[in-house]
């Protein structure tokens, strides 16, 4: 499975879903069992293809904070340390974490461009894929 298809579910689910949208431990293990990588290299994966989709703006801020807010759960609870810690995804995680309104005035739209386009800008900046 691709990470392309992978955002591609995650969209139809986040379509159909709406407030009930979550991503389940199910769905991490299937990823890494069809991708043949380990789960931090899935979600650093995943990251940067959000990443990439918002600053070319084939993905929207609600539909990547989103996702990145339900998959962080996974990465938090990982309290083991039974996998890798996926660095990029939390800085994605981050980025999009900025951008979700701390100016309770300001619309999401205006808190994203100012606050979550840069940050992601930098972080695909400093990634070589």
């Amino acid at each position: 499975m691709t990470i392309a298809r992978i955002v591609d579910e995650l969209r139809i689910r986040f379509d159909n879903d709406g407030e009930a949208f979550a991503v389940e431990d199910v769905d991490l293990d299937a990823w890494q069992a069809e991708s043949g990588l380990d789960r931090g290299d899935v979600l650093d994966a995943l990251g940067l293809h959000l990443a990439r989709g918002f600053a070319s703006r084939t993905l929207d801020f609600d539909f990547c904070d989103r996702v990145v807010n339900a998959v962080i759960w996974h990465v938090w609870l990982d309290r083991d340390d039974e996998n890798r810690r996926p660095d990029l995804f939390c800085a994605v995680f981050e980025a999009f974490e900025a951008g979700e309104g701390a100016d309770l005035g300001d619309p999401m739209t205006e808190t994203a461009e100012r606050d979550t386009r840069p940050l992601i800008d930098d972080i695909l900046g400093r990634t070589r894929h």
